[in-house]
């Protein structure tokens, strides 16, 4: 297809559409901040809206400083810190990518009709085979 969205719509919307839709309001919400460093913020709070910086440095055997600089893009976040801040957040690290606003599988499962997981079945199979037919 010339648009380059698939042509079973899913969940009433093109792949396309999806996209356009996810990106946009993750966008919106993170500026133009890495998504690592926001989506670390929003750990923080999702966890107790009293766990600070500071707090978190403890936890992290840093100065709050250090954690002030890694979350503000004034420092750069290495694997060695990732795997810090995974730990102190009781977290893995590739949690750490993962938009914590974002649907479980199982939430998506279960608001989906059956016609609506039939196509997101199908679309699925589709990127498996490679094909956009």
């Amino acid at each position: 297809m010339s648009s380059g969205a698939f042509p079973i719509p899913v969940f009433g919307l093109s792949f396309a559409e999806i996209t356009l839709r996810a990106m946009g309001g993750k966008i919106a919400r993170i500026g133009s901040k890495q998504p690592v460093r926001h989506y670390i913020r929003e750990l923080m709070a999702l966890e107790s809206p009293t766990l600070t910086q500071k707090r978190l440095a403890e936890r992290m055997g840093c100065e709050p400083g250090t954690v002030s600089k890694l979350l503000n893009d004034g420092m750069k976040i290495n694997l060695g810190w990732l795997a810090n801040f995974a730990a102190a957040l009781n977290k893995s690290v590739p949690e750490l990518f993962i938009d914590p606003r974002a649907p479980t599988r199982d939430e998506l499962l279960a608001a989906g009709t059956p016609e609506e997981l039939r196509q997101a079945i199908a679309l699925v199979k589709m990127a498996k085979a490679g094909t956009r037919s």
